[in-house]
């Protein structure tokens, strides 16, 4: 094995590890030590390869969109696409990649405040494909004379952050400030009371530690098909309004 494959599986090994310790505990709870534990990984080589956390977490998160962007791609067709075949296109992935699902509902619900722009950064082509979609929504309908379809984009995207912040309200002030204040990680060891007393939809979304199935991770498949069926109702409002 040359140098370049023992690099590429030493990146992989310390991937696999962090997604699952981020999927468990969010950003401000998770730890270099049990991501070196649980991978087998020496800080040195950790840090070889990663010079912080900050650029782990990152990584992790870069590769949650783009597994999801990809699956989308190949799962959806090309036309005649609806909210609920999306919906399900994107709850199979989640059941089928539970750790990948728990870094991007992490990433997507309770952002670090000093990292959100590079989330940004990092979802952007799962961004743009979903304007991609709802563009193919819209050609098959009227629109009104007033409104652009850049105007209806950003509103939507403004309707999907309400809702992501009325799930973030489900967490106690504590775990919000854990998770939103710049500095506030903990590199080595687990942000006290990470996990302790958070509401039950919060506590689900961030401990997908376990493979999903209906015996290991009820929990987990519980909190995302809730949010995935919450997502799916304003879509549906906001393209279609409360009249039948």
């Amino acid at each position: 094995m040359n140098q370049e494959e023992k690099t590429r599986k030493t990146r992989e090994k310390i991937m696999s590890a962090a997604m699952h310790e981020f999927a468990s505990n969010g950003y401000a709870g998770a730890s270099i030590n049990t991501i070196c534990q649980s991978g087998g990984i020496s800080k040195g080589n950790l840090y070889h390869q990663f010079p912080s956390k900050e650029e782990l977490y990152i990584a992790c998160v870069r590769e949650a969109f783009r597994s999801l962007t990809d699956f989308l791609k190949m799962n959806l067709p090309n036309q005649e696409i609806t909210p609920e075949l999306y919906f399900q296109v994107r709850s199979d992935y989640f059941r089928d990649h539970p750790l990948e699902g728990g870094v991007f509902c992490n990433a997507v619900l309770f952002p670090p405040l000093d990292l959100k722009a590079r989330i940004e950064e990092c979802r952007a082509g799962f961004d743009e494909l979903n304007r991609s979609i709802l563009r193919q929504i819209l050609a098959h309908r009227k629109i009104r004379d007033d409104l652009t379809e850049d105007q209806i984009l950003a509103a939507l995207r403004y309707f999907q952050d309400a809702l992501n912040a009325g799930f973030r309200n489900l967490m106690p002030a504590d775990e919000k400030q854990a998770n939103e204040i710049p500095g506030s990680d903990r590199s080595d060891t687990p942000a006290a009371g990470n996990t302790a007393g958070q509401t039950e939809i919060s506590r689900q979304i961030l401990t997908a530690a376990q493979p999903l199935t209906a015996e290991s991770s009820p929990s987990y498949a519980a909190a995302v098909t809730a949010h995935e069926k919450a997502c799916r109702t304003a879509l549906s409002i906001f393209l279609y309004g409360i009249f039948s």
